[in-house]
């Protein structure tokens, strides 16, 4: 039964509006929930909406009473069922706020959680508006947002008479709290808008009150976290304290004290049921049977694990229909290439120089990592268990900080502790007699290469030494190399094909030099060290040849594809021979009536045909003459036999200029110019012709004097050829050298005339001639051929060409085609003005070895590097190098003390996996040792997995939890503290 203030409220009861004289103030909502609406989460259920919803308007007149029984059915959710008369709890306000929450826009998100008796009624999360600077003043700001709406709020539920007293916020930044209490402005603050100072007059009123919370008790600090879609979110119940159904106690059965995570293979994430999913990693069931105390070892950037194995790659590619972008942790399998577009999005790592830098890229991995140890439901909250994680020698602070940042506030670990995995690597190995206690840790990684000096256990970082030289340069220094000798096959070597050949084919070599003489030389050790990489390739077909029957067949068909073109042609001249015909009657016909025309009419009778005068109607009769005989097969006749009339069709060429006015002057030199070109292209038609029958005669000639004798005609031609290239050749000097033949000049100067050539000083006599002659005498340039050659001589662009000259190249080029067609052997010369044709390339059919790549000198050149930087143009020392340096800068200088470390050289990571890189080691630390120095170079038993192994076994032993620091440590000392972190590996 519903109930108002704590009393039941009888269905029957009638309200009058005398019950109570307090009315409520009207509003321009009709619907008293619209006027006073709350914002619930996980507290009104769907009952209260349902009643929210069937709820109808209210008389005009609105008094307390009628407002307590509408708001009746809502105070089980409201606030707890107890009896009385009024409401005793005050209303609570958290703030939280998270600096830099949108990293793309750098602004900060600030939340806040009204809580009324322990129940959450409003709530909101949000980016500010404005750039915060520090944590400070993100959690400043959100204060004042929050407190602007808690006011709203307040006024509105002691409205109601259900809140008494004042409005308590909690803060989670004791110096935010400080901020709000100190009324001074000082110059850190002035920065902030006067907008958001509004919290200090309020508290200075005494109208709120400020207390500090820590960050784990904060309901809203989880409202400024992102929703990751891998981790189940805790719910807003929880966090305010409502109990669910899933809160039931589960005791944990604990089996075993070994280490959970280690990060680092390949898997694509993706939410498609229709895709593949072609995960390689078993998600663990067994993550709630483990005891919390039971710590989880991440060794960062390794490649293998016990449990979880991945790479640390994050790639982001879109979908190619829906254009959304998903988040692909590891290789993305190649089936996933039907669906999203890999190409434009690379894989990204969240490690620079073996530095974590990305941590946006980090929080995927270790998204992934969590879940595939089977953390989900509830326990997926927060992890519980400790933290150990790996890191480089000297790891930065800033990328200390970050991580633990990251652990601590997304995934709430209890502690965390730092190891550098080379060091864990090392003591694994020393407990198995691998190593001896006093050594050399030498770790080459992927992108850098680290010597850590170890005493009495415990690695000295003072003595450590670093280059940056790892596996990712072996690998990209193999694919360019292979790139440039393959190059029509370099989309073939794609990173992983690359790493592939470079793990199972490459070598060092003992001496580098000695190894090139054998490939070099071709030896048959050479060919026995050669590997060859077979591509995919598919024989070309065979060419069937053609039956006899289908060779006929298919003459057959083009003989009679052939008549039918035949036909068609024939018919088609056929009827141009026709129009012609018929064309040239109407002519002649319309001459004959042009004949008995008179002189007067002749216009106005051509006006109607289309044609001018009896001159025009007279070409074209010559013309579809000359149409008709080409069409019939005759030879047509020349222009001088079928064009009498020169004189009708120039008349001013013959009559002198003084009987001529200026329009007829001009008129006739335009003639004169039609008539000398006409003239010119029939001698020159004429002279191709004679050319044409000379070079005919000529050829006849040159056939029967080589079938009369081929040995005597080849040997004349050879003489001619060598004769004619001499010639050519002393023209061109001479032009040249402007025909002085010493080139000694002992009177000490030349003149300008001395200094030109033949052809420049003809030129030079040409333009002089051109420039003051003009204007004498009658102009008559262009009557003659010749005229028109004198712009050809006065060009600079034909200094060098002369007639003798051009006909002696043109019968050296005859003599060199001729030569060529007789004689296989026969090379010309170098031809000045000739230009010979290009030879075509002839094609090849691809074979099988086209397909091949070949591994030789390649195999032992790549890894060299490791030893020699300067190869890729890396200034800095190589791995024998590197152990001299680290020994020398120990504090000490006991001998007896590098005697000890020299003779423990141990080697971890991947790229020691090199075969041979141990002697070539030892050989190179020989090489600076003093003579007689003990030096023994080792390997761990796993270079990839020790690490993780290490680190495995020291988070089992009792003394891992004193190495661990725990969230609180943290904010207490400070991201400074972290500098002078040190992990203890003595246990």
């Amino acid at each position: 039964m519903p109930r108002v203030n704590g009393r039941p409220l009888s269905p029957n009861q009638a309200l009058s509006a005398t019950t109570n004289k307090s009315k409520v103030r009207p509003t321009g909502n009709s619907h008293s929930a619209g006027r006073y609406r709350l914002k619930f989460i996980n507290v009104i259920t769907q009952k209260s909406s349902e009643v929210l919803n069937k709820y109808r308007p209210v008389p005009r007149r609105y008094f307390e009473s009628h407002m307590m029984c509408s708001l009746a059915p809502l105070h089980p959710f409201l606030v707890p069922r107890h009896y009385g008369s009024n409401f005793s709890s005050a209303m609570a306000l958290s703030i939280g706020a998270i600096v830099t929450g949108d990293r793309d826009r750098r602004q900060s998100t600030s939340a806040y959680m009204m809580t009324l008796d322990g129940n959450c009624i409003s709530w909101k999360s949000q980016l500010q508006l404005v750039v915060a600077l520090s944590s400070i003043e993100a959690e400043y700001i959100a204060g004042t947002k929050g407190f602007k709406e808690a006011i709203w709020i307040q006024g509105l539920l002691s409205e109601l008479k259900i809140l008494k007293g004042n409005t308590t916020i909690y803060l989670d930044s004791q110096s935010a709290i400080h901020l709000c209490k100190n009324p001074i402005y000082h110059d850190k603050t002035k920065h902030i808008d006067v907008r958001h100072h509004f919290i200090r007059e309020k508290v200075e009123e005494g109208i709120i009150k400020l207390e500090k919370i820590d960050t784990e008790d904060n309901p809203s600090d989880m409202a400024t976290k992102k929703i990751r879609p891998n981790r189940p979110v805790q719910t807003t119940a929880q966090s305010v304290g409502r109990k669910t159904s899933s809160e039931l106690p589960v005791k944990p059965q604990r089996i075993s004290q070994k280490p959970l995570f280690h990060s680092s293979l390949v898997h694509p994430i993706t939410d498609d049921n229709e895709m593949p999913f072609v995960s390689q990693i078993q998600r663990q069931s067994d993550y709630s049977l483990f005891s919390p105390s039971t710590p989880i070892v991440i060794d960062n950037g390794g490649e293998t694990d016990p449990r979880v194995i991945f790479r640390n790659i994050v790639q982001r590619p879109r979908h190619k229909t829906t254009g959304e972008t998903v988040t692909i942790v590891g290789d993305h399998d190649p089936a996933l290439l039907k669906y999203f577009d890999c190409t434009r999005s690379g894989p990204r790592s969240a490690f620079d120089c073996n530095v974590v830098y990305q941590f946006e890229i980090m929080e995927y991995i270790l998204d992934f990592g969590f879940d595939r140890l089977g953390a989900e439901g509830s326990q997926a909250v927060q992890i519980d268990h400790p933290i150990l994680i790996t890191e480089c020698v000297c790891n930065p602070v800033h990328s200390r900080s970050k991580m633990a940042e990251l652990l601590f506030e997304t995934y709430g670990v209890p502690s965390i502790a730092y190891g550098v995995d080379a060091a864990f690597s090392y003591k694994y190995n020393q407990q198995r007699g691998v190593c001896n206690k006093d050594g050399l840790a030498i770790c080459p990684g992927f992108t850098t290469t680290h010597v850590v000096p170890f005493i009495d256990g415990e690695p000295v970082y003072n003595g450590c030494s670093r280059t940056n030289i790892g596996g990712f340069h072996v690998t990209d220094y193999l694919k360019q190399l292979l790139s440039l000798k393959y190059p029509h096959h370099m989309a073939r070597f794609t990173w992983e094909k690359v790493e592939d050949l470079k793990m199972e084919h490459c070598y060092i070599s003992q001496d580098y030099g000695s190894e090139a003489q054998l490939f070099q030389k071709g030896t048959k050790e050479a060919e026995e060290k050669t590997r060859c990489w077979q591509l995919p390739w598919v024989p070309p077909p065979t060419e069937v040849l053609p039956s006899e029957e289908e060779i006929a067949r298919k003459a057959a068909i083009k003989e009679k594809q052939g008549q039918r073109l035949r036909e068609m042609a024939e018919a088609k001249r056929s009827s141009r021979i026709n129009e012609l015909e018929n064309e040239l009657h109407g002519l002649e016909f319309l001459l004959k009536q042009l004949e008995q025309v008179e002189e007067d009419d002749i216009p106005s009778f051509l006006s109607e045909t289309g044609y001018v005068s009896k001159h025009e109607i007279e070409s074209a009769v010559v013309k579809v003459t000359q149409s008709l005989r080409k069409a019939k097969g005759e030879q047509a006749e020349s222009e001088e036999k079928t064009d009498p009339n020169s004189n009708e069709k120039f008349p001013l060429i013959n009559v002198p200029d003084n009987m001529l006015t200026a329009e007829q002057l001009k008129e006739k030199r335009r003639q004169l110019f039609l008539k000398t070109t006409s003239e010119g292209r029939q001698r020159a038609k004429q002279k191709r012709q004679e050319e044409e029958l000379e070079r005919e005669r000529r050829n006849q000639e040159d056939e029967v004097k080589r079938l009369e004798n081929p040995e005597l005609y080849l040997e004349q031609l050879q003489a001619k050829y060598k004769e004619l290239y001499e010639k050519v050749e002393q023209r061109k000097r001479l032009k040249t050298n402007g025909g002085h033949t010493n080139g000694n000049n002992l009177s000490g100067g030349v003149g300008r005339g001395e200094r030109l050539s033949a052809a420049q000083r003809e030129r030079m006599r040409l333009l002089t001639t051109a420039a003051f002659d003009r204007g004498k005498g009658e102009d008559t340039f262009g009557a003659r051929d010749e005229d028109w050659q004198l712009y050809k001589l006065m060009s600079k662009d034909n200094d060098d060409e002369d007639d003798g000259l051009d006909e002696d190249e043109a019968e050296l080029a005859r003599v060199s085609s001729r030569l060529q067609e007789l004689d296989p052997t026969f090379v010309p010369k170098s031809e000045v003005g000739t230009s010979q044709p290009a030879e075509v390339p002839r094609f090849r059919p691809l074979t099988k070895e086209d397909f091949q790549i070949v591994l030789g000198v390649e195999r032992f050149r790549c890894p060299e590097i490791l030893f020699r930087p300067n190869w890729i143009g890396i200034d800095q020392a190589g791995l024998d190098e590197m152990a001299g340096v680290s020994i020398r800068r120990l504090p000490s200088k006991d001998q007896e003390l590098e005697e000890r470390l020299t003779s423990s050289i141990f080697m971890t990571g991947g790229s020691c996996l090199f075969p041979g890189i141990s002697e070539r080691l030892e050989a190179g630390i020989r090489m600076i040792r003093p003579c007689g120095s003990p030096i023994r170079v080792v390997k761990a038993l796993d270079p990839i997995l020790d690490a993780w192994r290490g680190a495995s076994a020291y988070a089992a032993s009792p003394e891992f939890l004193a190495q661990t620091f725990s969230k609180s440590d943290y904010y207490e000392k400070g991201e400074d503290w972290l500098r002078r972190y040190q992990f203890r590996y003595t246990f």
